[in-house]
């Protein structure tokens, strides 16, 4: 979006053209502590398991499933993704 123009009170002279705000400095990126990817594997796997049967079930493919399978099925997916 091109900056906001200023236009002088003597119309012969051109528009002055406004300073972009400043921004802000950026934090320094860090590696996720092993503490901090637990807890974040924890967030999503309580997310899944909340809406998994929800959406699954409205899958033609997967409706013949029952809760206990999908949430099986992912409690194995899961720790096949906490191993890697």
């Amino acid at each position: 979006m091109p900056t906001k123009r200023e236009y002088s009170a003597v119309s012969d002279e051109k528009p002055i053209a406004s300073s972009p705000p400043e921004k802000s400095p950026r934090k320094k990126k860090t590696d996720w502590t092993p503490d901090e990817e637990a807890k974040f594997l924890a967030i999503i796997d309580e997310i899944v398991k909340t809406h998994l049967w929800s959406m699954a079930k409205e899958d033609p493919d997967l409706a013949a499933r029952k809760g206990g399978a999908v949430r099986s099925h992912w409690d194995a997916l899961f720790k096949k993704l906490k191993k890697s």
